[in-house]
């Protein structure tokens, strides 16, 4: 989702009818001062009078508590009066505060009455998450096809954030990847567009008639060079398993390369185990465990585990079993939140008897130690994600 508050010097759609005023116009330059006292004083009789705009940015203050005391019922009560005359920053933000439980309940159902309403009046994002709600029936009723109404028009408009739950879409329901989402795909591709190119490869992966491999690796090369990450990350497994490409190491170092760069955390870790077993050169077990690392930090869940089991069985590392139940909780939890990986990845990741056994070897004071950082990194994890929210 878009940040909550828009920028006070943007300028907004203006609806209802609301068009600017001098006071309107002294009560945004006082507020991009700094002077809240000025700007409530001129927003709060225009409000009053029934100024949308107005109305709208005396919900922000008293949602940002600037110049008045922090007040959601308040700024739901402004926001919803805006709203209700289709201005699409108070109706974004509505959807906003009851979907996250800004100050309130978390309320999903009417978030998507809202969301729905901003997609409705052509608002991109609003349809990327209305289309994500009927997607997850997430305080709707799950709905496919109109999921897929509304992420294709978003991915028409440029969101190419719902390019991906479009594809989880399509994967699990293949009736609906039809010859003509398939030309779909093709055009905005061939227009130079990266993720459509990526999910042309996956495409091509998933047809596998004579073809469709050198389809497939056309369309990711073509989606990579434009540092796209997934099929950089996708160029360098295939290189290294050799599936569908003749095996070749040297290449997939390059594209894992990219892809870390990319940011990516399986890359990374596939870095790391080409560094600390040398299957592409000397062992490097240091440069080995910083990459662990950085792939641990990018919530990979499988460098999580190889971090975990390296702190308490390797003999290169210190034998550290806080490092290492640290390690293993952050993972179990990184399991928890990705739905969409297989059923049996903690039990492939994370033994039970692991798991329960290792306590067994811990004083009190390491369980206790182990479970604090674990919860202060995922709160540092968090505090991230919401800051790109």
């Amino acid at each position: 989702m878009r940040h909550l508050f828009i920028s006070i010097g943007f300028m907004i759609l203006l609806s209802g009818g609301c068009a600017p005023t001098p006071d309107y116009e002294a009560g945004l330059i006082a507020y991009d001062a700094g002077d809240y006292a000025k700007a409530l004083n001129i927003f709060r009789p225009l409000a009053e009078q029934g100024h949308t705009n107005a109305q709208y940015r005396l919900g922000v203050m008293h949602n940002k508590g600037r110049g008045v005391k922090r007040n959601i019922p308040k700024s739901i009560e402004l926001y919803r009066k805006a709203a209700e005359k289709n201005h699409i920053d108070a109706i974004y933000n509505l959807a906003w505060i009851y979907w996250h439980g800004d100050g309130i309940s978390k309320d999903h159902t009417e978030s998507a009455k809202w969301a729905k309403k901003a997609a409705d009046l052509g608002d991109a994002e609003g349809m990327h998450n209305i289309g994500m709600q009927y997607y997850y029936g997430d305080g709707i009723p799950v709905d496919l096809k109109k999921a897929e109404h509304y992420l294709r028009k978003a991915v028409e408009h440029d969101v190419w954030e719902a390019f991906k739950l479009l594809w989880q879409l399509y994967l699990k329901n293949s009736e609906l990847l039809h010859d003509e989402t398939v030309q779909w795909y093709r055009k905005t591709a061939d227009g130079g567009n990266s993720e459509a190119q990526y999910y042309m490869g996956l495409i091509a992966y998933k047809d596998k008639r004579p073809g469709s491999d050198t389809e497939m690796i056309k369309w990711l090369k073509r989606a990579a060079l434009q540092g796209h990450g997934d099929a950089q990350e996708l160029l360098g497994q295939l290189y290294f398993s050799g599936e569908v490409v003749e095996k070749d190491l040297v290449e997939s170092e390059k594209w894992l390369k990219a892809a870390m760069e990319s940011g990516l955390g399986y890359a990374t870790y596939m870095l790391a185990n080409f560094r600390m077993t040398g299957v592409n050169g000397a062992v490097e077990i240091s440069e080995g465990l910083r990459l662990l690392k950085i792939g641990a930090e990018r919530d990979d869940v499988s460098a999580q585990t190889t971090l975990a089991r390296t702190y308490l069985y390797d003999k290169v590392v210190k034998k550290d079993l806080t490092q290492a139940y640290k390690w293993f909780l952050i993972a179990k939890e990184t399991i928890k939140s990705q739905k969409s990986r297989q059923d049996k990845l903690e039990e492939f990741l994370l033994p039970k008897d692991l798991l329960t056994d290792l306590p067994k070897h811990m004083t009190d004071e390491q369980k206790t130690e182990a479970k604090r950082l674990a919860a202060e990194w995922r709160a540092k994890q968090k505090k991230k994600q919401d800051s790109k929210d």
